[in-house]
């Protein structure tokens, strides 16, 4: 990746890669293409493309020579052999390799990420899908928000004033901009830049602009330090006549009170206290365990499945390699009876009846994969 950097190069990042593909794009700052093999899941290809377009790849490479089984002749030269032997050739090799050595001991094969991370990203779909885990929020600022969207039909139509500019009045404006409603002005202390991200920030007006600017909100939070309510019920009775009588909803989290309590009397002000917050809170939790026991039943269920899978397909792998050595010494007449065989299952078994193989592993590969792999070992097949 620093090398691509430096010489402006592209870097071919592999569909099997021990690195995320988005994490190589991160690495190479942009200068990656995406190889892809062609006998996998239509499907995991298919979502793998759309990863690597979200993240920003703009080129694919095809590799469509992989369903032929290729005789590796470099790891032939190597002595590096299925099931692995070692010799000195590899203790030599281990020795001048000694990060990977270390860290393979440490933390096992290194795994092709770009399908743990399918499967990772699978599972969460289904946890969202399948569960309520993420829809009642449990931090105030959340749960002022969900109020919101609860009382009014058309929220994001809302003219919203937050008072204070500190953490929770931040995390407030940050719930209200993902959620849609960006009609939001603030008044605090002195005045401060709050900036959500590079499309949307506010700055607050002071304390002084108060009564001006509550005039046209129709949804006030307070979040300001203060020994005193901020909000008197006289302010909000001339807000009210100023308006024609139009509605306001209070929702007060500052400790102590911003707003008085008196102004809960009010026909058309309708006031929420930090109190009738966390009553919120401790409904959402109760529903939050229900949730995520299931939650945590799914992902048990469906990472067990998902290791089987990628287990069962290492173990096709390695008895491919372990069948190399018994169809190197076939003759060319019996590879090719064997391949236009209609039972390619008992006409190999039969052929290595003499031998010390175990048959029986023969059955666990699927007739196609059994017939590609003995036709790459028929002369100009």
């Amino acid at each position: 990746a620093k090398e691509s950097i430096i010489n402006n190069i592209p870097t071919c990042v592999s569909m099997a890669s021990t690195t995320a593909l988005e994490k190589m794009y991160e690495f190479t700052e942009g200068r990656s293409w995406l190889q892809l093999y062609i006998f996998q899941d239509e499907k995991f290809v298919m979502e793998l493309i759309d990863r690597a377009e979200k993240t920003g790849y703009k080129t694919l490479v095809l590799t469509v020579d992989v369903p032929i089984q290729f005789r590796r002749a470099k790891d032939d030269k190597n002595g590096f052999t299925v099931p692995f032997k070692i010799g000195p050739k590899q203790f030599i090799d281990f020795a001048t390799h000694p990060n990977w050595s270390i860290s393979t001991l440490l933390y096992g094969i290194p795994k092709p990420m770009n399908y743990y991370i399918k499967k990772s990203i699978e599972i969460v779909k289904k946890v969202r899908t399948e569960t309520r885990i993420g829809l009642n929020p449990l931090s105030v600022s959340g749960l002022s928000v969900n109020l919101i969207k609860n009382i009014f039909e058309d929220p994001k139509s809302l003219n919203v004033l937050i008072i204070g500019a500190g953490s929770l009045g931040k995390s407030v404006i940050e719930n209200l901009y993902q959620k849609g409603i960006t009609k939001i002005s603030a008044v605090n202390r002195s005045s401060k830049e709050i900036t959500i991200n590079e499309n949307f920030s506010i700055v607050s007006s002071s304390l002084q602009r108060l009564e001006d600017e509550i005039k046209y909100a129709d949804v006030v939070i307070t979040s300001i330090n203060t020994e005193l309510p901020i909000l008197g019920k006289g302010l909000i009775e001339n807000t009210l006549k100023s308006r024609g009588a139009k509605p306001i909803l209070l929702i007060d989290l500052g400790v102590p009170r911003n707003i008085e309590s008196s102004i809960s009397s009010i026909e058309q002000a309708y006031l929420y206290t930090i109190d009738d917050i966390e009553k919120i809170t401790q409904d959402n939790y109760g529903e939050r365990l229900i949730e995520a026991e299931k939650a945590g039943n799914i992902i048990v269920r469906e990472a067990s499945k998902a290791i089987s899978s990628i287990e069962s397909a290492n173990q096709k792998s390695e008895v491919i390699d372990l069948l190399d050595p018994y169809l190197t010494k076939l003759d060319q007449k019996d590879l090719i009876k064997i391949t236009n065989s209609n039972d390619i299952h008992r006409d190999l078994i039969e052929h290595l009846e003499d031998s010390n193989f175990r048959i029986e592993i023969i059955t666990k590969l699927d007739k196609h994969i059994l017939h590609s792999m003995v036709k790459r070992y028929i002369h100009d097949a």
